[in-house]
């Protein structure tokens, strides 16, 4: 990746899928999610775990309250949030959820919508909302 690399700005472009939307038309974005849990694991073990920057291969902007404020802000409506991936985990070579008619899938499904403490572990954060 050149040094001088970035990613788009988010609000244009958050702007310009308000623009391309129909009436109606549902805006979903996903993020990794900040999980505090994992942080606080990273914390102890001295690693960094990276929210915002550029590391050696890319640049990473995990879900944010400011990315959710900007969302509501060109949208003119309240965002809602959605937490996913609680059990699949890449990292740790945890990826049968993905799989049809896999049991961990439909728990992992099970639990994205019944939030709970989900949050604190969830890979994926989406914010969604429709426009008017």
């Amino acid at each position: 990746m050149p040094k001088n690399a970035t990613i788009p700005d988010f609000k244009k472009v958050v702007t310009e899928a308000h623009r391309a939307l129909k009436s109606g038309g549902l805006f979903v974005n996903y993020s990794l999610n900040i999980q505090p849990i994992v942080k606080f694991i990273y914390k102890l073990l001295r690693k960094e775990y990276m929210v915002k920057g550029r590391s050696r291969l890319f640049y990473l902007s995990k879900a944010s309250q400011e990315q959710k404020n900007i969302i509501s802000k060109v949208f003119n409506k309240t965002v809602k949030e959605r937490y996913s991936e609680i059990i699949s985990k890449p990292e740790l070579k945890i990826n049968s959820s993905g799989k049809e008619r896999s049991i961990l899938g439909m728990l992992d499904g099970y639990l994205s919508h019944n939030i709970g403490l989900g949050y604190s572990i969830a890979r994926q954060c989406s914010y969604h909302t429709h426009k008017k």
